[in-house]
């Protein structure tokens, strides 16, 4: 019968062992693999594991609030279908005025908040303050010439507008619960350019139905 002393330092070494092997494996673990297993899928306050800066306003102009302001209550269905979907802020302006708002979960009107998909609005007006400067020509532009860095979108027919409207047609597989996929490649990653130059582009754009002609928003 093994003594206990000679018991305890074969399961140390068994621990020490696994320990290292499990500390090899988080070292050789690529960046954004870590941080999704640690933060694991996004949310919207997300910006708190981000770099990020402040961009100061020049003159701000607050949004009035309508003289009806939060007097219009939304039906029972709609904040049913508010409380499903997890919202936790719903503004309504009318006009040039707020006429309605809606937090949850603790949420106030001064919270800082992730914008996903909200950016590719933001881009959108800097595309159109491109054109007017004369950068960009017009929505109808080559992406070929736009992005001569990226080989792997030119000769398809790709345009500008395909990428603001969200039909490029590229190969793009939004999973957010695979670790491995190129949506948490590109929201946890630090290299979105080189990532970029994996997507592949249909054949032509003729030959896309309607339910292929999708881009992701890290084109925008």
């Amino acid at each position: 019968m093994a003594h206990p002393k000679s018991r305890f330092k074969k399961w140390q070494g068994i621990v020490l062992v696994l320990l290292l092997i499990t500390g090899l494996a988080w070292v050789l673990t690529p960046a954004f693999l870590k941080k999704a297993l640690i933060h694991q899928l996004p949310g919207i306050h997300d910006h708190q594991i981000f770099p990020n800066r402040t961009v100061e306003t020049g003159q701000p102009q607050p949004w009035p609030a309508s003289s009806r302001y939060n007097q219009i209550r939304p039906e029972a269905v709609q904040l049913d279908s508010l409380a499903l979907m997890q919202t936790t802020a719903f503004l309504v302006v009318q006009n040039d005025s707020i006429l309605f708002e809606y937090y949850a979960d603790g949420v106030k009107r001064t919270d800082i908040s992730n914008s996903f998909s909200a950016a590719k609005s933001i881009v959108s007006l800097l595309i159109g303050c491109a054109m007017d400067d004369g950068f960009i020509k017009s929505v109808d532009q080559s992406v070929d010439a736009l992005l001569p860095d990226y080989p792997n979108l030119h000769h398809k027919g790709l345009k500008l507008k395909h990428l603001l409207t969200m039909s490029s047609g590229s190969n793009w597989d939004e999973a957010y619960s695979t670790a491995f996929s190129i949506t948490t490649k590109a929201y946890y990653g630090n290299n979105l350019p080189s990532l970029m130059k994996e997507v592949q582009m249909a054949e032509t754009r003729e030959r896309l139905s309607v339910t292929e002609a999708v881009t992701p928003s890290y084109w925008h």
